[in-house]
């Protein structure tokens, strides 16, 4: 009763200038994750044309995962305290600078620390633009938000693969040409930040909106002492170990779903067919996720969002399960599979674990909240990639049935997303009465 009174008795904000913010924000998330895999990408060429080991790559890519851990919820409480809009333009923009640097290392040395450097900024993106989207939408519209931005953002992971081999290949120098490439990209993306229009935190929501976005509205902004408050929201615990479990499955996924493709008697041919196959299943899901979930939510407030989720939880599951054991004998299984596995993946972020988060996260401890998610994804992930490799070189261990591992982790993630269906109109509503409660506080102070 009190969601549907929360539907119908108040308008919905409609924040001016917010479709520029989310392609200026498209934008930037774009060449972060063109930026993202840089080095991974361009190694094959590094290590050859300076006299590095192949097995170099492993200190630099484990020291970034713990940096990541520790970074992302720092970024988190900064985002809900101070202006997006100075730090975006700041750390993702201007500090695409270091990454430009590498290009010009010569020394492993010099490329770890100048590594470690770049990629404190790395993880800055995120958490800003989590908090930002929720600003600019409200609850019933923040799936189509975040999909806009995720295609746009996520063809720049698949358009890396084919740039910086290209840029890389144009003689025994071109890695450096890479590094540079992109580090300019990122400075210019930065630029493109200021077009960001940062609305006051609470703008999108029904119950405050007009006094936060008048002249002297008052600040919302992260205090420590608010941390408890988190604790106390129990879809986001639950996403917590949701996150922690179906991190271990996804890290796994695409850290050695390739390396598995090449134990396996097909030609080279196709087994390059395949990984696009699983990059354009993902695309479209991030294109058509987030609508359908707002749809979802439009006609089912209490639940629709949630069984979107655990239908791509299980597109998961059964995906990647037919992808390993009957793909090992039909290629056809390996495309259909393939492509469901990868709708599954971009749908439950995008369409789904996106805009349930901020639908029950206060306005000023949205990118605190999703920064703590974050960190738990990269901690859960680096533990799950380290042990997994160590398992992996024991003699005598089968690769296929280890990669059954990835199936499993995201069906156990299930067992903390299905609560959810119960706190998540709870926590709404939990929301949206403390939201009229800093109303009455507010008019009060006047």
């Amino acid at each position: 009763m009190a969601e549907q009174m929360i539907g119908s008795a108040q308008a919905t904000p409609k924040v001016k200038g917010r479709w520029r913010t989310v392609f200026a924000l498209s934008s930037g998330f774009f060449v972060d994750n063109l930026e993202n895999f840089t080095l991974e990408t361009l190694w094959p060429y590094m290590y050859a044309a300076m006299g590095w080991t192949i097995g170099q790559l492993g200190p630099i890519t484990g020291i970034v995962r713990a940096e990541r851990v520790l970074t992302t919820p720092i970024w988190g409480f900064l985002a809900d305290k101070y202006p997006r809009k100075v730090l975006l333009v700041l750390m993702t923009g201007l500090w695409g600078l270091w990454t430009a640097a590498i290009g010009f290392v010569d020394s492993y040395s010099e490329l770890l620390w100048i590594r470690i450097i770049s990629s404190i900024g790395l993880t800055a993106f995120w958490p800003i633009a989590f908090s930002l989207l929720g600003d600019l939408f409200s609850s019933k519209e923040r799936g189509k938000a975040s999909s806009v931005m995720s295609v746009i953002g996520y063809t720049g992971n698949l358009l890396s693969y084919i740039i910086l081999p290209v840029l890389a290949g144009t003689g025994s120098e071109g890695w450096r040409v890479g590094f540079v490439v992109m580090g300019l990209a990122s400075v210019a993306s930065g630029l493109l930040m200021l077009a960001v229009k940062e609305p006051p935190r609470g703008s999108a929501e029904a119950e405050i909106s007009d006094l936060v976005t008048s002249q002297r509205g008052p600040k919302l902004k992260f205090e420590f002492s608010q941390l408890p408050q988190l604790g106390k929201n129990r879809t986001w615990l639950l996403l917590l170990f949701h996150y922690f479990a179906f991190a271990i499955g996804g890290s796994i996924l695409f850290a050695f779903s390739f390396t598995w493709l090449n134990t396996l008697s097909y030609s080279q041919a196709v087994i390059l067919g395949v990984t696009p196959i699983l990059f354009v299943g993902s695309l479209v899901a991030y294109a058509a996720s987030g609508f359908i979930s707002d749809k979802l939510e439009d006609h089912w407030q209490k639940s629709g969002r949630f069984w979107l989720g655990l239908a791509s939880l299980l597109f998961v599951v059964v995906g990647f399960t037919g992808f390993i054991l009957l793909g090992q004998t039909s290629i056809l299984a390996l495309y259909v599979f393939g492509f469901l596995t990868g709708l599954g993946m971009g749908s439950i972020e995008t369409g789904v674990r996106v805009p349930l988060s901020q639908n029950v996260l206060p306005p000023e401890l949205r990118a605190t909240g999703r920064g703590l998610l974050d960190m738990v994804v990269a901690g859960s992930g680096a533990l799950a990639l380290i042990v997994f490799g160590l398992v992996l070189d024991q003699p005598g261990q089968s690769f296929t049935l280890l990669m059954l591992v990835v199936p499993v982790a995201i069906f156990l993630s299930t067992l903390f997303w299905a609560p959810i269906l119960r706190t998540y109109p709870r926590d709404r509503v939990a929301l949206h009465e403390r939201l009229n409660e800093q109303r009455q506080d507010i008019l009060k102070a006047k």
